[in-house]
C-alpha cells in the first residue's frame, strides 16, 4: 500500500473516528511542507467544532472558546468567492486585512505564519474549513505544496461532510451511527449485499431490491459504476469509484453516492463491513456543472475541474486553457488526467458525461 492509499484510508477513518483528526492532520501537513493542520466544523451561529493538530491545539481552542471566530473575514470572504480548492489565505485579504486577521496574529506568536485552507460547504449547511500553517521562516506556500493539498481535496470533501453530519463526534455503534448521519444511508459488503440502512435510506426510490439482499440502483449507468467500482475493492483493496452520479428521475431529483471504504478502525464500528455509502439528493440545475460536482464526483483536482468545466461550456482546449491562465501543454496534461479518472478517451465523450451531472453543489 502506498503512503498516499494509506493517509486516504485514514482520512476516511477519522470520518467516524475523531480523535484520529490530530494525526491525519499532521499527516496531510507534512505532505505540504505545513507546520500545523486545523479543522473547523460551523453550521449557522454555533460554536464551531473543531480539531487541531498539537502546534495549534491551545491556540485554535482560545480562538474558537473567546469568540473570534466571528469576526474572521478571511472565511467569509472565501467562502463568498465560492472557489473550492486550496488557496493561500492572502487571496483573500486585503494588506491590511492581513495584518489585523487575529488568527494571523495568534499564529505569529506560536512562529507560524502563512496559511494555504479551503471551505467545503456540505449539502447540510455545514461549512468546513481546513487550514494548514507554515514556520514563520518557511515562507509562503509554493505551488507543488498546494498541488499535494489539492490531490487529496476530494477525499478531504467527501470525509469531512461527513465528520461534520457526525459533529466531529465518533460513531459508536451501526445503527445509531447511521441515525445520526441524517443522510440516507447504508453499510454494504464488497459484494454489494446491503448490511445495514437507516429509515432514509429505506424510504428512497433510487434502488430497486436485487438477488441474496444486493443492492441495484436503477439508473443503468449508476449501477454499472457501483459494480465496478466493488469489484475493484475485492480484486485490489481498493474502489474504482468513490462517488457516483445518479441522474434525476421523474421528480426532478437527482443524487450523488458517495462510497467511504472501511479498512481500519471504521470497519469495526459498522460490523466488519466494507463500504459505509451515502446519498446526497439535488434537485437538477443547468448542464454545466460546478467545480465541486465534478472534483467529488470524478475525483478531479481543482485544476482539472476547472478545465473540465471549461470544455463543458463548449470552448475548445486551446481557448480553455488561455480562460483559465494556463499553458496549453498544461491544458493536454489536465484532459489526460480527466480522461483516465472518467473512463473517456475522447474530449467529445467526457463532455457528454461531465453534462450529465449538476450545477447543484455537492459535498
Amino acid at each position: 500500500m502506498s503512503d498516499a492509499t494509506g493517509l486516504i484510508d485514514r482520512i476516511y477513518d477519522a470520518a467516524l473516528i475523531p480523535e484520529l483528526w490530530t494525526s491525519v492532520l499532521s499527516d496531510v501537513a507534512a505532505r505540504a511542507d505545513a507546520a500545523s493542520g486545523e479543522l473547523m466544523v460551523f453550521k449557522d451561529d454555533f460554536t464551531p467544532h473543531w480539531r487541531a493538530t498539537e502546534r495549534t491545539h491551545d491556540v485554535l481552542g482560545a480562538y474558537i472558546e473567546g469568540g473570534s471566530w466571528r469576526h474572521c473575514k478571511r472565511a467569509r470572504n472565501q467562502f463568498q468567492a465560492a472557489r473550492h480548492g486550496f488557496y493561500p489565505a492572502t487571496q483573500f485579504l486585503s494588506p491590511r486585512e492581513f495584518a489585523d486577521d487575529p488568527a494571523h496574529a495568534a499564529l505569529r506568536r506560536i512562529g507560524l505564519d502563512q496559511q494555504t485552507g479551503t471551505i467545503i460547504r456540505t449539502s447540510t449547511g455545514e461549512m468546513v474549513g481546513l487550514t494548514f500553517a507554515r514556520h514563520i521562516e518557511s515562507g509562503p506556500p509554493l505551488i507543488r505544496d498546494i498541488d499535494r493539498l489539492n490531490a487529496l481535496w476530494p477525499h478531504l470533501a467527501r470525509a469531512t461532510a461527513l465528520a461534520a453530519r457526525l459533529r466531529l463526534e465518533r460513531a459508536d455503534a451501526t445503527l445509531s451511527a447511521l441515525d445520526a448521519i441524517g443522510l440516507p444511508a447504508a453499510t454494504l459488503s464488497a459484494r454489494g449485499h446491503v448490511m445495514a440502512t437507516n429509515a432514509l435510506f429505506e424510504g428512497l426510490d433510487l434502488f430497486a431490491s436485487g438477488a441474496f439482499g444486493g443492492l441495484v440502483i436503477v439508473d443503468e449507468q449508476a449501477a454499472r459504476n457501483l459494480s465496478a467500482s466493488l469489484a475493484a475493492l475485492r480484486a485490489c483493496g481498493t474502489l474504482a469509484m468513490q462517488s457516483i452520479p445518479v441522474k434525476a428521475g421523474p421528480d426532478g431529483q437527482a443524487a450523488v453516492i458517495n462510497l467511504l471504504p472501511l479498512h481500519g478502525p471504521g470497519r469495526d464500528i459498522f460490523l466488519r463491513t466494507d463500504v459505509l455509502m451515502v446519498v446526497n439528493r439535488f434537485a437538477s440545475g443547468a448542464n454545466v456543472p460546478s467545480h465541486a460536482v465534478l472534483s467529488v464526483v470524478f475525483d478531479l483536482t481543482p485544476s482539472e475541474a476547472r478545465l473540465a468545466t471549461e470544455l463543458a461550456r463548449g470552448n475548445s482546449l486551446r481557448s480553455a486553457a488561455g480562460a483559465l491562465g494556463i499553458s496549453f501543454s498544461t491544458a493536454r496534461t489536465y484532459l489526460a488526467r480527466i480522461f483516465d479518472k472518467t473512463g473517456t478517451s475522447q474530449q467529445s465523450a467526457m463532455v457528454a458525461l461531465v453534462k450529465s451531472t449538476w450545477a447543484a453543489p455537492v459535498h
